[in-house]
C-alpha cells in the first residue's frame, strides 16, 4: 500500500487510488464496520474512508478490557461523517459492563443518531436477558424517526419503551417496524403505530409484554401484515382497511375489523375471536380447534388452506359427538393437521375431517405416536367399526398426501392402509417427512408394507423433515 513514496514493493497501490464509491463498496464487503475503521493505518488516503459508509454495521463486537461493545459503538457513531445511513446494525453484550450491564441510558444516545441520520433501516439488538443484580424498569425514550423506513428492536426484558410526545412529528417514511421483548403501556403501543404516528406503516410485528393488564386498540389505514404476541393483553382491537395477513396470540380475545383478510393465524386459545368486515373466503387459516368449537371455523365457507396446529377434543361420549356435531362442510384446497391432543382414536378422526373438506387437494398428517383410543370408552362413537369405514366417501379431488411422524410402528400402519384406501382416483403424489434417526429403517418398511398397496403410477417419495422431497424411495428400489 500507500508509503511516503507511494509506493510498496516496487509496485504502485492503484487500490487507493479508486474513488470513494467504490472504496466504499469494498469496506461494505467485510460486513463490519469495526474490521473497516482498521483499514485507517494502511495510509493517508484511506484513512477517514470508512468513516463516510453509507452503511454501519456494528456488531460481532469482542472488546478487550477496559473497552465494551458501548464504547465501540459510541466512538464509531461519533466519528460517522456520512451525513445519512441507509443501514445502521447495533448489536451489543455485556462483555466488561458493571453489574447493569448495558443500560437504557446506554441505548437511548444510539437512538437519537439513528432519528436524524437513518434514512432507511435502523436494527438495534440489545440483551435480552435481564441481569440478577438490576431488574429495576428502566425508560428507554424512541424518538421521532421521521425518514427510517424500516426498525427493528430488541430490548430488555426490563426496558419500558416510551413514543415520542404528541405533536413531536412522525414516522414519516416508516414502513416496516418491529418491537421485541421489554414492556409497553397499552394506550401507548397503541398510539404509537396509529396512522397519526405512522401513516406509512405496512408491516408490524409486536412481542412484547405490557406493563398491567390491558386492552391495545390498532387503528391503521395503511397496515397490511400484522404479528401480535403482546403479553397482558386482555383485548385486541384492530381495524386496518387494508389488512391482508394477521397473527395473534396471547390475548384473551379479539376484535378485527379487515375487509381485505386473507391470512389468519390464531396460535392460543381465545375466549373469543371475532372478525368483522371481512368476506366468507380465506386464503389462509392457522388455528387450534377446541370443541365445542368457536365460530371462527364456522365464519367461513372457503379456507384455501387449512392449518389445524392443535385439535382438542374432550374425552368421553358427549366430547366425541360435539366434535362430530360442530364440523360442518367446507370448500378446502389444502388440510394440514399437525397435532391432536385427545384420547380418542386418530383414525376415525382423520377420516372424519377428510370428509368435511370439499374440493381437498393437498393432505398433511402429523401420525400419532400413541395406539388406539386410549382411556376412551367402549361406547364412544370413535371405537365403533362404521367410524373408520374408508368406502362411503369420495375424495375426488385429492391429488396430493404429505405423512409426517411416521416410525413404523403397526397402529400407524393401519392408520396409513386407512388412508390410502381411501377412493382417491386423482391422487398422484404421497411424501413421507422422516426423521433423520428412523429414516432408513422407515423406507425400508415403506417399502415393503406401503408400496405394494399403491398404484404404480402415484408417486412415492420420501424426505428428511423441513427439506425438499428427493425422490429417495425411487433409488432404495421401491418400485421394485
Amino acid at each position: 500500500m500507500e508509503t511516503g513514496s507511494g509506493r510498496l514493493g516496487g509496485g504502485a497501490d492503484r487500490i487507493s487510488s479508486l474513488p470513494d464509491d467504490l472504496l466504499h463498496g469494498i469496506l461494505l464487503g467485510l460486513g463490519c464496520t469495526k474490521a473497516a475503521a482498521r483499514t485507517s493505518v494502511l495510509s493517508r488516503r484511506w484513512r477517514g474512508v470508512w468513516a463516510r459508509l453509507p452503511e454501519f454495521y456494528l456488531w460481532g463486537l469482542r472488546p478487550v478490557f477496559p473497552a465494551s461493545c458501548v464504547t465501540i459503538v459510541d466512538r464509531a457513531l461519533a466519528a460517522c461523517a456520512s451525513p445519512t445511513l441507509r443501514r445502521l446494525v447495533i448489536r451489543v453484550g455485556d462483555v466488561n459492563l458493571p453489574l447493569k450491564g448495558v443500560t437504557a441510558a446506554h441505548a437511548a444516545p444510539w437512538l437519537r443518531f439513528a432519528s436524524g441520520c437513518v434514512a432507511g433501516e435502523l436494527f438495534l439488538w440489545l440483551p435480552m436477558d435481564i441481569l440478577p443484580t438490576w431488574r429495576q424498569e428502566q425508560d428507554l425514550d424512541l424518538p421521532v424517526c421521521a425518514a427510517t423506513r424500516s426498525i427493528q428492536i430488541r430490548l430488555r426484558r426490563n426496558f419500558r419503551l416510551r413514543p415520542p410526545l404528541s405533536g413531536g412529528g412522525a414516522f414519516a417514511a416508516l414502513t416496516c417496524l418491529g418491537i421485541y421483548d421489554g414492556v409497553m403501556d397499552g394506550v401507548e403501543l397503541g398510539t404509537l403505530v396509529s396512522s397519526s404516528l405512522c401513516p406509512c406503516l405496512e408491516d408490524l410485528s409486536l412481542t412484547v409484554r405490557l406493563a398491567s393488564n390491558f386492552d391495545v386498540c390498532i387503528c391503521s389505514d395503511s397496515l397490511k401484515r400484522l404479528s401480535f404476541r403482546v403479553e397482558n393483553t386482555r383485548s385486541l382491537v384492530v381495524a386496518a382497511p387494508v389488512l391482508l395477513e394477521i397473527c395473534v396470540s396471547k390475548t384473551r380475545e379479539a376484535h378485527i375489523a379487515a375487509p381485505k383478510l386473507a391470512d389468519v393465524e390464531l396460535i392460543d386459545d381465545m375466549d373469543h375471536c371475532e372478525i368483522d368486515e371481512a368476506g366468507c373466503h380465506l386464503q389462509r387459516l392457522v388455528v387450534n380447534l377446541r370443541f365445542p368449537l368457536a365460530g371462527i371455523l364456522q365464519r367461513f365457507d372457503t379456507i384455501k388452506e387449512l392449518i389445524i396446529d392443535r385439535l382438542v377434543i374432550q374425552s368421553g361420549t358427549e366430547g366425541y359427538n360435539t366434535f362430530l356435531k360442530d364440523l360442518r362442510r367446507l370448500d378446502c384446497e389444502s388440510l394440514v393437521t399437525q397435532s391432536m391432543w385427545t384420547c380418542h382414536g386418530f383414525a376415525p378422526i382423520m377420516l372424519r375431517l377428510l370428509r368435511i373438506c370439499n374440493g381437498l387437494r393437498k393432505f398433511v398428517v402429523a401420525l400419532s405416536g400413541r395406539e388406539g383410543s386410549f382411556g376412551c370408552a367402549s361406547d364412544c362413537p370413535c371405537t365403533w367399526p362404521e367410524s373408520c369405514r374408508n368406502d362411503n366417501f369420495v375424495l375426488d379431488s385429492l391429488e396430493e398426501i404429505e405423512i409426517n411422524g411416521f416410525t413404523g410402528k403397526d397402529h400407524q400402519l393401519e392408520c396409513l392402509n386407512l388412508l390410502l384406501g381411501c377412493n382417491a382416483p386423482l391422487l398422484k403424489k404421497v411424501v413421507f417427512r422422516l426423521s433423520c434417526i428412523d429414516f432408513l429403517e422407515c423406507t425400508d418398511i415403506i417399502r415393503e408394507k406401503i408400496r405394494g398397496k399403491l398404484p404404480l403410477d402415484i408417486e412415492l417419495s420420501a424426505c428428511l423433515k423441513h427439506r425438499k422431497p428427493f425422490g429417495i424411495l425411487d433409488e432404495l428400489d421401491l418400485y421394485t
